[in-house]
């Protein structure tokens, strides 16, 4: 006998053998997934570029906050951003707690709100996991991702403690600034070949824990305790569109865990309301949320390209280095009192272009860029010049000059910073140019009369449907 419970998007919330011989082999412990993603909530999101520097992610990782040891975020082995600049990039784990599978082929069952959120492609890095131990000896631990065995490294005879609470795994991590490393209790999967999640839907990640004693007092070596944990994995997709500024997204969730959408040019963004103050959601199913996305999209998308995110880089600045303060022989950063304090712009937002010329005639100065990366603390140097430069990065003209005092020939070096992708400066809701100005978001319905603004929930929306097909 088996029980199923409704299907969407094809995926099977519960497939579970029951009667007298239900099978405890441990091959047949994850029989489908027991999470309703029906009975959550769907919301109509945008994108904004993440104002974060701390925390770029240009891997999409199933999991949480990034981990961190001795106070530094610990780096992922599966490499660095790549494209289109070179950031390490953070460890975010999956938390597993001792709960819903007690023994093998036990089902039990994960409400929405316990389990895991995460977009189509992404990987499974780590696993973070508790362990009270009933005595003093080694663990070890096994997974499985929809009954199939993951690789798991740092897994194999970790010594634990009667009664000391610690957590699964032992592994030596990379910090992200790149200091060194520090021993940490996480287990890592594949550094190669880390187990990705290719179709939306839910999965099922299971974790088996075997604690053997050993030089324990009270209890015989050799003796085991095993038991289970499952964390449900609710696995939802994009569309195929890249995420841009003001992109319009449907999504089973009315907030998502950090900054964790690559969009175009490598840009980091976060999910955020079209309408600050005003929410689009919950809808009953994704297609009601598309409905709208359809009916309003043209207006909904104004807004959150022009009023939903921040804009905090302003319109960019003129170079104008104007003086030296060191020494002869000394590399400094120039000042410009035409403009920001120092010779030099940056910005956390978005890409930026730096763009400044030599003059011919240098006299006893010698110019050059400095570039500070200030996610990764990292500082390069380049010639003076053009360049498109990422989030997160000051480039500043240093000079130095010759001789008791500069010889500054024909000028300095000079020219302009601006962003690449600025919000437009004027919200369109009050812009007076604007096709929406002053339009009315928020629904409501007065009797006798059309209804006015956006559906926000289903049941602003069945009421609108239904005044749409009486007319």
């Amino acid at each position: 006998m088996y029980i199923w419970r409704q299907i969407q998007n094809g995926a099977p919330f519960i497939v579970r053998p029951l009667g007298p011989n239900e099978p405890e082999e441990i091959e047949r412990r994850a029989y489908g997934c027991q999470i309703c993603p029906c009975d959550g909530a769907w919301y109509i999101k945008t994108t904004c570029p993440c104002n974060n520097c701390s925390s770029f992610m240009c891997k999409m990782q199933a999991g949480r906050n990034a981990l961190e040891c001795d106070g530094s975020t610990l780096a992922w082995y599966f490499g660095e951003c790549d494209l289109p600049f070179n950031y390490p990039v953070p460890l975010h784990s999956i938390e597993m707690k001792r709960k819903s599978i007690t023994s093998a082929g036990e089902q039990g069952v994960i409400s929405a709100d316990e389990a895991v959120h995460a977009i189509k492609g992404s990987y499974i890095s780590s696993i973070l996991h508790e362990i009270i131990p009933p005595f003093t000896g080694v663990a070890s631990c096994r997974a499985w991702l929809d009954e199939s065995p993951i690789t798991l490294q740092g897994a194999s005879n970790f010594e634990i403690i009667n009664n000391v609470p610690r957590f699964a795994g032992d592994n030596t991590m990379d910090k992200t600034d790149k200091t060194g490393s520090c021993e940490s209790e996480i287990l890592l999967t594949s550094s190669s070949a880390p187990p990705q999640l290719l179709t939306a839907g839910i999965w099922n990640l299971d974790l088996e824990v075997i604690m053997t004693a050993q030089g324990d007092l009270e209890v015989m070596d050799g003796t085991q305790e095993t038991y289970m944990c499952r964390t449900a994995i609710i696995c939802w997709d994009l569309p195929s569109s890249a995420a841009a500024l003001g992109s319009l997204f449907a999504v089973p969730q009315a907030d998502a865990d950090g900054c964790f959408i690559i969009g175009n040019s490598g840009i980091q963004y976060y999910l955020e309301d079209p309408f600050s103050d005003y929410t689009l959601g919950p809808y009953n199913t994704k297609e009601e949320a598309q409905y709208v996305l359809v009916e309003w999209g043209d207006f909904i998308g104004a807004v959150a390209g022009s009023c939903a995110c921040p804009n905090g880089c302003g319109d960019g600045v003129v170079i104008l280095p104007d003086g030296f303060q060191g020494a002869s022989g000394e590399w400094e950063d120039m000042m410009s009192f035409a403009g920001p304090e120092e010779a030099g712009w940056g910005c956390d937002l978005f890409p930026f272009v730096f763009d400044v010329t030599e003059p011919e005639n240098t006299g006893n100065c010698e110019y050059r860029l400095r570039i500070e990366n200030y996610k990764t603390g990292q500082t390069t140097y380049a010639p003076i010049g053009s360049g498109t430069y990422p989030p997160c990065t000051s480039v500043t003209i240093q000079g130095k000059y010759s001789g008791e005092e500069p010889d500054i020939g024909d000028g300095f070096p000079s020219g302009e910073a601006y962003p690449l992708g600025e919000p437009p400066p004027i919200c369109v809701l009050a812009d007076e140019e604007s096709e929406y100005y002053e339009r009315p978001y928020e629904y409501a319905h007065e009797p006798y009369s059309a209804p006015e603004g956006i559906p926000s929930n289903s049941a602003e929306l069945a009421d609108y449907i239904a005044w749409m097909g009486g007319q």
